[in-house]
């Protein structure tokens, strides 16, 4: 099983797009989006992109998504952030149709995948508290087969 995994999108459609178009020369059976998907130039086209992918994607919520929620639903934000961060925030929710907003709300903060046949479980997530990415898998069972298995991260 080939995934890809995409992080920090950041509205960037040009470049969601170049990447895409690289990724069908590897063909992943799955592109497992991680967070940070909309706070940027074209966050609601982005969203839309991705979502011509169908069953091919799954997502997890940043911490740039869940603000961009809560600047939708008109809830306070992080008093220490940066006032610029929050023109900026409140400029891409007012981007989002309620569809798209909902789509970010009901995000996981982590996906784990077990790849059937191999005893690999991958988890992918952020980790909010160091504002990070946390990419990780654990071989349940040794397989030789385990070594045919490609994990792409961008």
């Amino acid at each position: 099983m080939k995934i890809a995994a995409l992080y920090d999108i950041h509205g960037n459609l040009p470049a969601l797009n170049a990447l895409l178009e690289e990724l069908k020369e590897v063909q992943p059976d799955l592109i497992v989006v991680g967070g940070d998907i909309v706070s940027g130039p074209m966050p609601g086209q982005t969203l839309e992109r991705l979502f011509q992918l169908g069953d091919q994607v799954r997502s997890i919520r940043g911490n740039g998504d869940r603000e961009v929620v809560m600047a939708f639903d008109g809830q306070p934000l992080n008093p220490a952030m940066p006032e610029e961060v929050r023109e900026v925030t409140h400029w891409v929710a007012g981007q989002l149709t309620r569809s798209q907003r909902d789509f970010l709300a009901v995000l996981p903060e982590q996906l784990v995948l077990q790849v059937e046949g191999l005893g690999i479980h991958f988890r992918f997530s952020i980790s909010s508290s160091h504002k990070s990415h946390s990419f990780s898998f654990r071989i349940l069972s040794k397989s030789r087969a385990m070594y045919d298995t490609a994990v792409i991260v961008c």
